[in-house]
């Protein structure tokens, strides 16, 4: 379960997460994401108009964090059956 990782740095944290997408990336094509969804929506100048929101370990130059996202899959095997 994510709790038995809450011992983990932010940083060690960011480094799992980054591996798993990685290792999906093997046997999975990616076919959309929200990330630019959720970007369109970050107004840092009304999301943080005092500009004392926490800074995430990873950000945009603009300050958008991409922290919470959803990825869209297909398997390898499929997309070279239909489409190259």
């Amino acid at each position: 379960s994510e709790a038995s990782l809450n011992h983990l740095s932010e940083k060690e944290r960011l480094d799992r997460e980054v591996g798993i997408i990685e290792g999906l990336s093997k046997n999975f094509r990616v076919t959309g994401t929200t990330l630019e969804t959720y970007r369109q929506g970050w107004f840092p100048n009304k999301d943080c108009p005092e500009q004392q929101c926490h800074e995430p370990i990873v950000h945009t130059a603009g300050g958008f964090s991409p922290q919470m996202f959803a990825i869209s899959f297909v398997n390898k095997g499929f997309w070279k059956s239909g489409v190259s």
